[in-house]
């Protein structure tokens, strides 16, 4: 999808929103939320060369870490950070078989600290048929998938981008009274935002959605630890976009539909009824190394039961109106329903996000395309990849923070070269039983789609 043209904010090595929304996530609830990008290729990569990816990504805008005020109200900020994890080198090749599994090793074991780091990790295997898995994960509160792509692209072309978005050695000495400054330029901000939000309402958008249902009541096995299932599969991208333009729309209309579908499948949302989605879209500019610059719009998707199946029939209405939810964000006519609460949430201390946390729903759909990849993405250290996958893990959580949350399925598409990959997650404890109850549901909506699905 076509990134907005909005206009860049003024650097700042403050912490924005979306940064301090992660990190509270890890401080306040527990729950540290890390991103996967996987390479999968079909040659074995040189150990020198993944190397020498590694050591110029360590040199790169990512060398960065959280560090926070004293000074009540006050944002924290951006310092340079020289911690970093080693590569990590898996010696013994793998069976296909083994592949997934090694790579939840590696996210599960990996714990990376946004205020003391490291904050992203490495690591690489290579495969019994003579190919190669390459993994990289990042804090998310550092990186969204803009500023990654910039990271890598900079790693390859050995070019140096500024480590912070303020590159000036003044930036790394603050003062007491900086963030006093920075406390009251919060709090008028706070005001202004709660009072424009009280004259500017969003409007409303029709489609089932987590917040339509209550908070669960408490249940025996709330605090059990629990891991939210993950799939991972691949399909031929001239199928992907066969099957879109039969339906009349886009592969970005297709991934909405299949991920509908799945949430429908699993029978946490009512077939027959509207779905409302949401679409993360990037709002980063040129010269832009926010840690976290996008923003999610929201995209009603109209179901239908065929054959006793819910279903998704007509994907131009899907193209229709998201075409309307980006063109909303790009004038500035669409109304953030959280913009209002942004500067007061970020002064709020742990222990009352920690209260407040409970009574946030998490959307039902989240469906996140981010496209097909350029060159540096594509072959990172020379050799092209035969596919790419991207997924996001949350930490820490048990079936009661699950069900709190009141999410359902989210998704990352990514087309590489021939292949269209997509990392599908579900969130609902209670509707999907595990990850071979996800990939049985994934597989049947892709065959309805006319798709061969190929999971890892």
């Amino acid at each position: 999808m076509s990134r907005p043209a909005l206009a860049v904010p003024k650097p700042t090595n403050r912490l924005s929103f979306d940064d301090d929304l992660f990190l509270r996530s890890r401080t306040a609830l527990g729950v540290p939320m890390q991103s996967q990008g996987v390479w999968r290729f079909d040659e074995r990569l040189a150990l020198e060369d993944v190397e020498a990816l590694w050591a110029e990504l360590a040199r790169g805008p990512l060398a960065r870490r959280v560090l926070r005020t004293w000074i009540p109200g006050a944002r924290a900020r951006w310092v340079r950070s020289s911690a970093r994890a080693p590569l990590g080198v898996h010696a013994e090749p793998l069976a296909e078989h083994e592949v997934m599994p090694w790579l939840d090793r590696c996210a599960a074991t990996t714990d990376l600290d946004p205020e003391r780091g490291p904050i992203w990790r490495m690591d690489v295997a290579w495969t019994v048929d003579g190919g190669t898995v390459l993994s990289w994960q990042d804090s998310h509160v550092v990186c969204d998938g803009g500023i990654r792509t910039l990271a890598l692209s900079a790693a390859v072309r050995r070019q140096r981008l500024p480590r912070l978005p303020v590159d000036d050695p003044a930036a790394q000495q603050v003062r007491w009274s900086d963030d006093v400054r920075d406390a009251w330029g919060q709090t008028v901000a706070a005001v202004r935002a709660l009072a424009a939000g009280q004259r500017r309402k969003p409007a409303p958008v029709a489609g089932q959605r987590s917040a339509d249902t209550p908070p669960p009541a408490p249940a025996p096995d709330d605090d059990e630890p629990v891991a939210a299932p993950t799939v991972v599969v691949e399909s031929s991208a001239e199928e992907w976009h066969e099957a879109a333009r039969a339906a009349g729309g886009t592969g970005n209309g297709l991934l909405a539909a299949v991920l509908v579908e799945v949430l429908l499948a699993t029978g946490r949302a009512r077939a027959g009824e509207p779905v409302r989605l949401s679409v993360p879209v990037s709002v980063r500019g040129e010269d832009d190394l926010r840690s976290n610059a996008t923003r999610a719009v929201p995209v009603t998707v109209e179901t239908t039961v065929r054959d006793g199946v819910g279903v998704v029939t007509d994907l131009a209405h899907i193209r229709e109106r998201s075409k309307v939810a980006f063109t909303s964000l790009n004038d500035g006519s669409y109304v953030d329903p959280m913009a209002s609460i942004e500067p007061l949430a970020q002064m709020l201390p742990d222990a009352l996000v920690r209260r407040l946390a409970g009574s946030i729903a998490s959307p039902l759909v989240i469906a996140s395309n981010l496209g097909r990849t350029g060159p540096e993405m594509s072959a990172p250290t020379g050799v092209p990849a035969r596919s790419l996958a991207f997924r996001v893990l949350a930490h820490g959580t048990t079936r009661g923070m699950l069900r709190r949350m009141r999410g359902g399925v989210s998704g990352w598409w990514t087309e590489c070269g021939a292949t269209c990959t997509l990392g599908v997650t579900s969130s609902d404890p209670d509707h999907v039983r595990d990850t071979d109850h996800l990939r049985e549901i994934v597989a049947s909506v892709y065959e309805r789609w006319g798709l061969t699905p190929g999971f890892w």
